[in-house]
């Protein structure tokens, strides 16, 4: 039986870290003017960066059949043998 893969997990995964990522913003105090653009962009590049990883992540999952995050599996016109072929298939 080939593997389920769900993307719940992922999901929680990504809330969590960006939730991390606007925590530490809001906590940041009393960064002198100057560096508060810095700050910011470095902020901005790591949330795009978790941006592609569930991008990515998400698109591979859904080519290998992934279930929802509702737990509802996708009908898929052809099954991928596994997630490396999907993968591959997916970057082609």
């Amino acid at each position: 039986m080939p593997r389920r893969y769900n993307l719940s997990r992922d999901y929680v995964i990504f809330r969590r870290s960006t939730d991390d990522l606007i925590d530490f913003y809001r906590d940041v105090t009393g960064v002198p003017v100057r560096h508060a653009r810095l700050l910011g962009e470095i902020v901005f590049l790591r949330a795009f960066s978790l941006l592609e990883d569930i991008a990515r992540i998400t698109a591979v999952k859904l080519v290998a059949g992934a279930e929802y995050c509702d737990g509802t599996a996708p009908q898929l016109s052809t099954t991928p043998a596994n997630l490396i072929l999907s993968s591959e298939l997916l970057l082609r």
